[in-house]
């Protein structure tokens, strides 16, 4: 790929950023502020702590920790070494954390003591097998971290390509079982001086972010962004509906991220003078709202909304264009780097380009893509195809060049001989004034294909039957397409990003 300047590695772009202005506060966590050159300080200890330890270039190491600052210096000192993280949502139970521990054989786990039983299962599982460290108390048989950190000597950068492994990322699964996806330094760097480009950040901008720091999101947008903007980051543990302004104004952060139901959730609430007493001029999102909603949530928070498009497998894909036609309602135009070569395709079921206005999968051709799925060839060579990656999304781009998301393929469903989207029936249901949030699943059907089954959350004080939604679905969408069962719940199950996880409702 074309590039404009070299990429370097992780490491090597943070030493760049943090050492320009030492004194600049960069991470704040709760009431505690890591200054750049102290946070750089501990990211060398933690290098020299797993140097110290055995830890090598190309090793995994596992972290099992909540958002807190020691992810972020353990995972800054992992990459001074060439070594991978392995970054696992601290929501897993003991069991799929055991199963996500057996398929990555970590040389070392870093767990976050507060975790409870689930870190503690994990200790056991590893004792003997892999180096233990523990943060935020004891655990039988594991070092005290921080203990260990401020014993440890600050190791030097080490050389490492931009195409080493940087870390290894265990999807959302909202169809089934994660995929191990497996990134570069050379994703990581591209992507934090991508999305600092594309959303215009400048050392002024202060990012905040409450998603898991588990996810590529977190890590590649709002962590990578801040470095790569010489900018800061205000961390948060997890998301709060309740408190979310107010942490965002005590952050005095200019720039936010969030996903999945984090809008709908935060527009469903009422209106609070706190919603406005924040700094925030720009948000992330994905996916795409409403074009009347966007309008909306714009004028009610204050701020300018952004959607994107990008997956644990490559964060490039699409964002809407801060100047010019904003593509309200789509995913926006393909993002790029200058001097980079960006290429998406839009293919049918017989591998043909798509015309504008059809429907087709997105392909997408980037330097930030994926490796490869960690020890699964038949899924690595399933999704890259001469440099290709098959995102198994589906999508159509209109005269303009703006990109509109239709569907997870495996989200269609397949009814009377026609494909069904799951997410456009979910958009009508969505939009009666009763309904605070729906999903549609396929089911098995007696006549063959699927039937459409429809899961249902109300608005507080909401009240509707069965009957009353299929008539307004009936009044909006071809007969096929209508639900023929109707299930009504006080919430929907989600993954570690909040996203439905659909595979939980069939």
């Amino acid at each position: 790929m074309e590039q404009s300047e070299p990429v370097g590695s992780i490491g090597e772009l943070l030493e760049t950023s943090l050492t320009e202005r030492p004194d600049r506060p960069f991470l704040l966590f709760q009431s505690h502020s890591y200054s750049a050159a102290e946070f750089l300080e501990a990211a060398a200890r933690a290098a020299g702590l797993f140097d110290k330890l055995g830890i090598r270039r190309g090793d995994r190491v596992a972290l099992f920790l909540a958002n807190r600052p020691e992810l972020l210096i353990a995972w800054m000192g992992l990459a001074r070494l060439g070594a991978v993280t392995v970054a696992l949502h601290s929501g897993y139970t003991a069991a799929e954390l055991s199963r996500v521990l057996e398929h990555a054989e970590p040389a070392a786990l870093l767990v976050d003591a507060e975790l409870g039983p689930a870190a503690a299962s994990a200790c056991d599982r590893l004792r003997g097998r892999a180096l233990l460290l523990a943060v935020g108390g004891k655990l039988g048989g594991a070092l005290d971290w921080d203990r260990a950190l401020s014993r440890a000597p600050a190791a030097g950068l080490a050389a490492v390509s931009p195409e080493q492994p940087a870390n290894i990322l265990y999807t959302s699964g909202t169809t089934g079982a994660p995929k191990a996806v497996v990134q570069s330094h050379r994703t990581y760097v591209l992507t934090g001086r991508g999305f600092s480009f594309w959303l215009g950040l400048e050392p002024a901008d202060r990012l905040y972010t409450c998603l898991p720091l588990s996810h590529i999101n977190a890590q590649a947008y709002s962590f990578m962004g801040a470095v790569a903007c010489g900018g800061s980051l205000a961390l948060r543990p997890r998301f709060s509906a309740s408190r979310y302004w107010e942490q965002v104004a005590a952050a005095e952060a200019t720039v936010a991220n969030t996903i999945g139901a984090m809008l709908s959730i935060l527009s469903q609430r009422g209106v609070r003078a706190a919603e406005r007493g924040h700094r925030l001029r720009m948000m992330y999102n994905a996916p795409a709202l409403p074009p009347q909603q966007h309008l909306e949530f714009e004028r009610r928070f204050g701020l300018r909304l952004v959607i994107g498009y990008g997956l644990s497998e490559s964060t490039f894909g699409f964002i809407q264009p801060l100047r010019g036609e904003r593509g309200l309602g789509t995913m926006g135009r393909p993002r790029c780097l200058p001097g980079l070569t960006c290429q998406v395709r839009l293919v049918d079921q017989r591998g043909r380009d798509c015309e504008a206005g059809r429907t087709g999968e997105i392909w997408l051709r980037n330097p930030a893509t994926l490796l490869e799925y960690y020890r699964d060839p038949t899924a690595t060579r399933a999704a890259l195809q001469d440099g290709w990656l098959r995102t198994g999304d589906l999508a159509r781009c209109d005269a303009a060049g703006f990109y509109c998301f239709v569907d997870r393929r495996k989200h269609m469903i397949r009814r009377r001989g026609e494909n069904v989207s799951a997410l456009e029936v979910e958009s009508v249901i969505a939009g009666h004034p009763a309904v605070a949030e729906a999903a549609v699943v396929g089911i098995p059907s007696p006549l063959g294909e699927q039937d459409i089954a429809a899961f249902v959350v109300l608005k507080r004080g909401g009240a509707v039957l069965a009957q009353e939604l299929e008539a307004h679905c009936r009044a909006s969408l071809a007969s096929f397409k209508v639900p023929t069962q109707w299930h009504f719940r006080a919430r929907l199950p989600r993954t570690a990003t909040q996203r439905i996880a659909k595979h939980r409702l069939a």
